[in-house]
């Protein structure tokens, strides 16, 4: 059970986000052990952020994915609830949004715009990840964000 929450919220995929947000930080050149919580707390809000977008993408998607070979949609194989993804996905975003406002709110405005883009790109009626340019231009979107993240939250 637990295994497929895990797979809901994707954190294979995770493994750049700090990279990227320590670059922006490195850059900023204001480097100091003082900001450690401030790094940390933007590495979660941003995990956070993407959990919801990952598992929104599974639960817009779950119907076409019923139709591939190689489904690996927990909620499309009925291995999780569709009312217990939008749960969780709920408390992630919010959660995520709660965290970036209250402890790195400097940020919060880049972590909200990443939010809306998250729910724009898989959710009707919109759905980004339908439209062949905005695909590509959505999707890459997160790792500016971060290495703003990590270059506003220090840079003079």
């Amino acid at each position: 059970m637990i295994k497929n929450y895990y797979k809901l919220i994707r954190p294979e995929e995770w493994s750049f986000t700090f990279f990227i947000l320590i670059v922006g930080y490195i850059l900023a050149g204001n480097i100091s052990l003082s900001h450690i919580n401030s790094i940390l707390f933007a590495f979660l809000s941003f995990l956070s952020i993407s959990a919801f977008g990952f598992i929104v993408n599974d639960y817009f998607d779950r119907e076409y994915d019923k139709k591939k070979k190689d489904n690996r949609n927990p909620i499309s194989r009925k291995q999780i609830s569709e009312r217990s993804a939008l749960l969780l996905a709920t408390a992630f975003g919010i959660s995520g949004l709660i965290i970036s406002y209250i402890f790195v709110p400097q940020i919060f405005i880049l972590f909200l715009l990443s939010f809306f883009l998250l729910t724009m790109y898989s959710a009707p009626p919109v759905r980004f990840k339908e439209r062949v340019f905005l695909d590509v231009v959505i999707n890459s979107f997160p790792m500016p964000v971060l290495f703003l993240a990590g270059y506003t939250l220090f840079g003079e």
